[in-house]
């Protein structure tokens, strides 16, 4: 139910999970699906809470209004690692507090995300009703094709990044007009559109663009992305074209 989703969104405290994630240095928190620094961001609230702190009161005025007045009870699924661990316990006490009971249901890496993205499976009862997945976009700039594209898309199929299984006419036609824009600039409010109509949707709930920190020595020249990113998950480092200053040990 649409009251039920937009309840969440006020119910997060993303203060909370900023301080979790290692604070406002590594995080900013957003409310829109589409991360700056991407063609269509234009940063929007439109579930707004005092210091991004939560408003219980109007989230219990939603569930009210959809039906639960004494509240209910909610899964969610994500990954069994600490990091994770500790963001769930930060949204399953800010749902508390509106009377949302959030049940966990932990699963190391691989299970997970064949879980998440299970859609045959995960339209049946008592699987999951909330999961934690994080997204980045392959590229920056006019780049719907890797945020919006796979994730908010009509995709309900077995190993989907779709996870929710959101499908919507309008952003299917939005994305579809979106592809076909001759430039970057033509396409950018299209996608600003798609973005509004995920969020008045609730599709999802936005909590914080993370950022990845990169270590190097004031010696290593040309450090960054594309060359000394040490970080595996993304595009592995290319030391062929790092160099030091001086040039010896």
């Amino acid at each position: 139910k649409l009251p039920v989703r937009q309840a969440i969104e006020y119910a997060i405290d993303k203060s909370d999970l900023q301080k979790v994630m290692g604070g406002a240095q590594l995080n900013k928190i957003i409310s829109t699906a589409i991360p700056p620094g991407n063609a269509g961001y234009q940063p929007y609230d439109l579930y707004p809470t005092p210091g991004n702190n939560g408003n219980p009161a109007k989230c219990k005025s939603l569930l009210a209004s959809a039906g639960y007045p004494h509240g209910l009870t909610l899964t969610d699924l994500y990954s069994n690692d600490s990091v994770s661990t500790n963001v769930f316990e930060s949204i399953q006490a800010s749902l508390a507090k509106c009377g949302i009971t959030l049940k966990g249901r932990p699963e190391n890496g691989s299970s997970f995300f064949a879980d998440l993205g299970d859609a045959p499976q995960n339209s049946k009862p008592s699987q999951w009703d909330l999961g934690q997945p994080s997204w980045y976009p392959d590229w920056y700039g006019n780049d719907g094709r890797s945020v919006l594209v796979p994730l908010f898309q009509t995709n309900c199929v077995v190993n989907t990044a779709n996870v929710g299984c959101f499908s919507s006419t309008t952003v299917d036609s939005l994305i579809a007009r979106a592809l076909r824009a001759p430039t970057s600039a033509a396409a950018a409010p299209l996608w600003h559109q798609v973005d509004l109509a995920v969020m008045k949707d609730a599709a999802f709930a936005p909590v914080l663009d993370t950022y990845i920190p990169q270590y190097a020595s004031s010696r290593v020249h040309s450090a960054g992305i594309g060359t000394a990113n040490f970080n595996i998950n993304l595009t592995g480092p290319d030391i062929t074209n790092v160099w030091l200053n001086p040039n010896h040990p």
